[in-house]
C-alpha cells in the first residue's frame, strides 16, 4: 500500500517537474530529493534533465 502510494507520488512529482519545463524551457537540471519516514530514513530523489536534442516523450 505505501509502495503503491510512493510510486503514485513520484509520478506526480514527475509530472509537476514536466510542466515546469515546459514554462521554464532552459537548460537546468532540476532535482528533488524528498526525505520522509519517522527519522527521514527514506529518500526520494526525483530527477528531469534538461531535454536533448531528440524530442521529448509527450502523453
Amino acid at each position: 500500500e505505501q509502495q503503491a502510494f510512493i510510486k503514485d507520488f513520484q509520478d506526480a512529482v514527475v509530472e509537476l517537474l514536466r510542466e515546469f519545463r515546459r514554462e521554464f524551457p532552459y537548460k537546468q537540471i532540476v532535482r528533488w530529493s524528498i526525505e520522509y519516514g519517522d527519522d527521514q530514513q527514506h529518500c526520494l530523489e526525483v530527477l528531469v534533465k534538461p531535454p536533448t536534442h531528440q524530442t521529448m516523450d509527450k502523453h
